[in-house]
């Protein structure tokens, strides 16, 4: 009996690794959904998801006539979105991603703000990494190159600015899955 149990939880182990795979890689997998959506105990995982795809590029409007979009190909765009998909570990996309995304401060707010704390914080520019230098791409461009939503993104770059100290380093994980200094 005890045979037979192991093999359904190896059956069970290996289809969580392949959906886990397949959803590093960008391809189509099988995700998870809750029995009653009221309960958090029992999970199943027969959703099917979509692969990535390379979205539609911007179609270049006035927001992208300071921006470098009509400048860069198809092809660059194929080859941004199958090197993140298909060779970087999650990691590594989330690294990669940041590194394209510069956070500044607004150049000004509108009007004088009611509400403090709704005043926007941060600015974000973002650029494709084309024959090694950075060109400046709208929003749009840039999600639809990787195939990302922009809440996904967010949450990789509020990621990567919880890790950043006030001295500008990095503050690293530690063992037991906090951040230094905290």
């Amino acid at each position: 009996a005890a045979n037979r149990r192991n093999r359904g939880a190896d059956r069970t182990r290996s289809a969580k690794e392949e959906a886990r795979t397949k959803r590093l890689r960008g391809e189509m997998y099988t995700g998870y959904r809750r029995r009653d959506k009221n309960s958090t105990n029992v999970v199943i995982q027969d959703v099917p998801k979509e692969a990535r795809k390379l979205m539609p590029p911007c179609n270049k409007t006035k927001f992208c006539q300071t921006r470098q979009c009509g400048s860069i190909t198809e092809d660059d765009r194929r080859r941004l979105f199958e090197a993140f998909w298909r060779a970087m570990e999650w990691d590594e996309k989330k690294r990669f991603l940041s590194s394209l995304v510069i956070q500044e401060t607004p150049k000004r707010q509108s009007g004088a703000p009611k509400n403090p704390k709704k005043k926007r914080v941060a600015s974000y520019t973002y650029h494709l990494l084309v024959n090694m230098k950075l060109l400046p791409v709208c929003q749009t461009m840039f999600l639809n190159t990787f195939g990302l939503k922009i809440s996904t993104l967010r949450h990789w770059l509020e990621d990567r600015n919880k890790r950043i100290r006030p001295d500008g380093n990095l503050n690293e994980p530690t063992p037991e899955g906090g951040l230094e200094g905290e």
